[in-house]
């Protein structure tokens, strides 16, 4: 079956591949990302590479970074006051070069459990606080989960879904596995949607209830993914 033929919107919903720009069908704006830990120098360039090839109703998709050497390693400073910190700070320098609500093109952060915007409370927050910046919800449920939330993953996906898909601007469905014996990551690897672990049909049915059918929908369904 077509992954997308069970999604509540199958007419809004994308194949990104390659991290190429795609076109909403239903905004005519394209998304781009930027690629990398925002944290690093050279993201600074594609970031702003980035922002001059924008245009109005445009979504700018990037991670939120870390203080990790690897962009998952994840760094118990991301979690901390010194985490907030750089996460605001962050959002305060890059806003206003990266968004322009006014004519609707917007920052999209893209949470990860290692990362600085790292779960839903925080989501929410920025939400509060940055939508009226130009800063875009996206939700994005994989990447929310840690190895120690899977004996509560149903918890974990309503809390997540039920709060961020009536506010997001994008959803975007990847699929995660464990990595393999030896590796030196102890934690999941990003797979297809539809060829790793998680409750597919119970996500879709979460969507079916709480995602505008307006909202655009990222299916990540072949390697390589945005890193």
């Amino acid at each position: 079956m077509d992954p997308l033929a069970t999604l509540p919107n199958p007419r809004a919903a994308l194949r990104m591949i390659d991290a190429q720009s795609q076109r909403p069908p239903s905004s005519g704006g394209c998304f781009h990302w930027i690629a990398g830990n925002p944290r690093h120098e050279s993201w600074q360039a594609d970031s702003s590479r980035v922002a001059a090839e924008s245009s109005d109703n445009d979504i700018i998709l990037c991670w939120s970074g870390t203080f990790g050497a690897q962009l998952f390693g994840g760094d118990i400073r991301n979690w901390t006051k010194a985490g907030a910190v750089a996460l605001t700070e962050w959002l305060d320098e890059s806003l206003p070069r990266l968004a322009a609500p006014a004519t609707k093109r917007l920052l999209g952060i893209i949470p990860n459990h290692t990362h600085l915007l790292s779960d839903v409370a925080g989501q929410m927050r920025l939400w509060q606080d940055r939508s009226s910046q130009g800063l875009a919800t996206v939700l994005y449920p994989s990447g929310l989960i840690a190895p120690s939330m899977l004996k509560d993953i149903d918890d974990h996906l309503i809390r997540s879904i039920s709060h961020l898909a009536p506010r997001c601007a994008l959803c975007i469905l990847e699929d995660i596995a464990p990595c393999s014996e030896g590796s030196a990551r102890a934690d999941f690897h990003r797979v297809a949607w539809g060829r790793g672990i998680l409750p597919h049909a119970r996500i879709e049915s979460l969507l079916r209830q709480h995602l505008p059918v307006t909202t655009p929908i990222i299916v990540m369904t072949k390697p390589p993914f945005f890193a």
